[in-house]
């Protein structure tokens, strides 16, 4: 018996449970640029960020469009209200990557987190 619990131990603590969350995602306005964001950093939109409602800041995310199934991998460094009902605000820059563009500036995406 103790082996067998020792053996399912083992399996299980190397097992890596993979998190993933469907939703929408916007693009950050551009009168937060220059700004900081929750976690210290100078917002810019040219560079790769995104901000969500409750991931924890640093949390490494592959982000997916889902209409074209291109991708990107944020960190996150800012937060966003909870009510907003988007799960995520990109920068233009990880936009472009995932090929929304800011004329439509919405999109349906999956989020799954790296660590």
């Amino acid at each position: 018996m103790r082996l067998f619990c020792i053996l399912l131990f083992l399996t299980f603590s190397t097992y890596s449970f993979t998190q993933t969350y469907v939703g929408t995602a916007t693009i950050y306005s551009q009168k937060f640029n220059g700004k900081k964001t929750f976690s210290g950093q100078v917002f810019r939109s040219n560079k790769v960020s995104a901000a969500h409602p409750w991931l924890p800041m640093g949390t490494k995310i592959q982000v997916t469009n889902l209409k074209n199934n291109k991708k990107v991998i944020l960190t996150i460094n800012d937060r966003m209200g909870k009510s907003s009902g988007y799960l995520l605000d990109m920068s233009t820059a990880a936009a472009k990557k995932i090929g929304l563009e800011s004329r439509h500036g919405i999109t349906r995406i999956k989020v799954k987190i790296l660590n």
